[in-house]
């Protein structure tokens, strides 16, 4: 026998279609709201990241004499190759994390084409808190103060030691 809760069923039939309109727009105000926080927290990770580099420029010249930047952002697409993506145009997963690849280049001289190293990067929210995963796993960070300048010291300083672990071979000593 099925016993019915008689105040659920009257609350649910007193929701009109404002009701879910307005839950409609305040879900989509919310996910533009944690989108636009990874991309500005995604933003300042870059720009961290470059920063700890101590680059002799922001950009280096392909055998074009093109100025190409050392540091860019983007994803791997369906074909399986990176292309370069601004941060705002990527979209956030079905758990409303922001993934992306950063690709540093590994050796700007003009004829070598620019070898760059893509590195994976997966930034979402929890409870006030940031997540930052490096790495597809490799590392994992938890943020607190991400308004602070410098709060991306341990992700950039992993970011570069996992770089160069890679580019690194015991075979060859």
């Amino acid at each position: 026998m099925l016993i019915r809760d008689r105040s659920i069923m009257e609350k649910a039939m007193s929701i009109t279609f404002d009701d879910i309109r307005l839950a409609s727009t305040r879900l989509e105000t919310q996910q533009q709201e944690r989108k636009d926080f990874l991309v500005d927290m995604g933003y300042k990770l870059v720009r961290e990241y470059t920063g700890s580099l101590s680059l002799p420029s922001t950009h280096w010249k392909d055998s074009n004499n093109t100025d190409r930047p050392y540091v860019y952002v983007g994803l791997v697409n369906a074909k399986d190759l990176f292309q370069s993506a601004p941060l705002p145009s990527l979209s956030l997963d079905d758990d409303y994390a922001l993934s992306f690849k950063v690709a540093t280049i590994v050796n700007d001289s003009p004829l070598s084409a620019g070898p760059q190293y893509l590195l994976s990067i997966k930034m979402s929210c929890n409870d006030g808190r940031l997540l930052v995963d490096v790495a597809n796993g490799m590392k994992k960070f938890t943020i607190t103060s991400f308004d602070q300048d410098g709060c991306f010291y341990e992700v950039t300083a992993a970011m570069k030691q996992i770089i160069v672990s890679a580019l690194t071979d015991a075979r060859l000593n």
